[in-house]
């Protein structure tokens, strides 16, 4: 392709690159960011390759919206030991060792991560509401957070899809 567009001079113009670029970056998915920032999160947490299995990431934060923090916080202790297909992901951990105490049973599982470094703090990602992260083939299609505006029940909507 290169040849191409240098024989027909077009590769050498700056405005033409650039339309060029803009066009190749506009292919990717539409959650690439995300996924790419959440397989870091993963492999650097776990120093391992991310679970293919897993039809659902949970970002749960440490800090910021109290009841929605709470709820998904419940969530994850009454599923954690039924569920393989989702991974919880714990991060903007303040007191490691608060956190530990507060969640010695849950940290066994290896459903769930716990961010201690805070990677998952990073502009894709952060949020004061719990994040749920919808997996098809690998691929994020759909972000939803759990918010006061949220529509329906997230996490009753989350149980559902996973059990199919």
């Amino acid at each position: 392709m290169q040849s191409i567009l240098m024989s027909l001079n077009w590769w050498n113009k700056p405005s033409s690159l650039f339309i060029l670029l803009v066009f190749l970056a506009s292919c990717s998915g539409k959650y690439s960011e995300e996924k790419i920032q959440l397989e870091m999160v993963v492999k650097a947490i776990t120093k391992t390759e991310p679970n293919h299995k897993i039809q659902a990431y949970v970002l749960i934060p440490n800090v910021g919206c109290t009841g929605c923090i709470g709820v998904a916080e419940q969530f994850m202790l009454n599923n954690v030991a039924k569920m393989n297909n989702v991974l919880f992901i714990l991060t903007g951990i303040n007191s490691p060792k608060a956190f530990k105490i507060r969640y010695r049973e849950a940290l066994k599982s290896p459903y769930v991560l716990a961010d201690y470094e805070n990677i998952a703090n990073t502009k894709e990602l952060k949020s004061i509401y719990p994040k749920i992260f919808y997996l098809e083939k690998g691929e994020i299609v759909r972000i939803v957070e759990s918010s006061p505006e949220a529509k329906g029940d997230v996490w009753t909507e989350l149980k559902n899809y996973l059990s199919k």
